[in-house]
């Protein structure tokens, strides 16, 4: 049989998973030691009020509440590395992200509380998305975004955020499928934790990443 088509996927790693250093070669923000004492405060706030927020809908005081532990510092690092002007589609955790673009606590306990003006983001960028609950949505908002900004020849990028549970819907697979076919100016970030709702991710693609 004829190849029709192979291919590599890279992936650039610094640190191990036991948080070991494995390269020496850190990027530039790495080296600045002000800036990530800053992002590790950010980190620490968002954990003590993702702590906070868990026990007040435990005890009736909120209502749904979708915690980030264990995501803040992938949500930070997408948050600390977009630009104001960069539309951000999230999904209904990426706290770290939000609230480093501007969103005050307030307005995320206002949202889970259900008044819907938490949604009105009062320092955060007007064209950031409001929480999206149903799954990998956000990710056809982002893609839509990402061809307006192609079309007027703006020199922003959308982001969107996706579980690998997510990643499975057909909502993503339309967002990827558009951004490529039209090269628009997409960030998709899979937050991978190995798990969707109830299943690992070997259950539910047959993807060798």
């Amino acid at each position: 049989m004829s190849v029709v088509a192979s291919f590599q996927i890279e992936y650039l790693q610094y640190l191990d998973a036991d948080g070991r250093l494995v390269r020496d070669d850190l990027p530039a923000f790495a080296r600045d030691v002000k800036q990530l004492v800053n992002l590790y405060k950010e980190m620490l706030l968002i954990r003590v009020f993702d702590t906070k927020a868990i026990a007040l809908q435990r005890t009736g005081k909120l209502g749904t509440y979708a915690p980030c532990l264990g995501h803040e510092a992938a949500y930070l690092a997408i948050g600390s590395a977009m630009k104001p002007e960069d539309c951000f589609a999230p999904s209904y955790r990426e706290y770290g992200a939000q609230v480093h673009r501007g969103v005050k606590m307030r307005e995320i306990l206002m949202y889970w509380g259900g008044d819907e003006r938490g949604n009105d983001f009062q320092d955060a960028p007007k064209h950031d998305f409001a929480w999206s609950v149903p799954i990998a949505t956000q990710c056809l908002h982002a893609a839509g975004s990402a061809l307006a900004f192609k079309v007027r020849k703006e020199a922003r990028v959308a982001v969107c955020t996706v579980g690998d549970g997510g990643s499975s819907k057909a909502d993503f697979n339309s967002a990827i499928n558009v951004a490529g076919a039209m090269t628009l100016p997409l960030v998709a970030v899979i937050v991978n934790n190995g798990w969707a709702i109830s299943v690992p991710r070997s259950a539910q693609t047959g993807a060798k990443t």
